[in-house]
């Protein structure tokens, strides 16, 4: 299924990986057609102005992140006037009706960490949502997936899909999969900027590629991970001791 940027919109909870979703766009020059932000207050890193990160299929492009940016700022830069949604539960009543009166039918989705989207707002909304899950789909899929893959074979990945009722099942737009930049933080900075990059070009570069069902023989679904496990992951990326 082709894509035209400019019939999306992005729904966008106040985290880094929002900002990363936002600010990629803009590197590649991409414009969409709405946002509806969630309520929320959003999450600073100390000391952070920018970084220059090397995106993960291009090393030779330079992105540069600005983790602190403000989502309405990045938003005005694109030309882009956001909605106000009236709940952070995209899963309420209040949400979907919210949802179907907006203009657009397809949504880059930047929820909050761990949603899921359940089955009235799939079914009744009358929306497409597509979503960059922090993982290699379908071996690597749940929650914090990318630290099992960094332990287990040394990389990171992002794979874009369409959100179904499955937990990271939803068939295959794009993906990204490759070795973590040592030393750069993976929860705010290398997790948020190779999910975006994966998106982007998912929309945009890519957009004449056909989705692909996801296989199920290798799945493995990943939980929370133990401090202890992520110690190993961070240490193995060259980020250090951080919890």
């Amino acid at each position: 299924m082709g894509f035209e940027p400019s019939s999306i919109s992005v729904l966008l909870a106040p985290n880094f990986r929002s900002r990363a979703i936002l600010q990629m766009l803009r590197h590649f020059g991409v414009r969409i057609g709405g946002a509806v932000i969630l309520p929320g207050d959003e999450p600073f890193m100390r000391g952070a102005v920018s970084c220059a990160v090397p995106l993960y299929r291009d090393r030779s492009d330079i992105f540069k992140f600005c983790p602190n940016e403000p989502l309405r700022e990045t938003l005005e830069s694109l030309t882009v006037n956001p909605l106000q949604a009236p709940t952070a539960d995209v899963n309420a009543e209040e949400f979907i009706h919210f949802i179907k009166d907006t203009p657009h039918l397809t949504y880059l989705f930047s929820g909050p960490a761990g949603c899921i989207l359940r089955p009235p707002l799939l079914r009744t909304s009358g929306k497409r949502f597509i979503h960059a899950h922090g993982g290699d789909a379908p071996r690597y899929s749940g929650s914090t997936a990318f630290y099992y893959s960094i332990l287990e074979g040394g990389d990171i990945g992002a794979t874009v899909f369409w959100m179904d009722e499955g937990l990271d099942t939803g068939d295959v737009i794009y993906k990204i999969v490759a070795a973590p930049w040592q030393g750069m933080d993976i929860d705010r900075i290398q997790d948020p900027v190779i999910r975006a990059e994966a998106m982007v070009r998912a929309i945009a570069q890519d957009r004449k590629s056909p989705s692909q069902k996801q296989g199920h023989g290798n799945r493995v679904t990943y939980h929370v991970i133990h401090p202890v496990l992520k110690h190993y992951a961070l240490v193995k990326a060259g980020v250090g001791t951080r919890s």
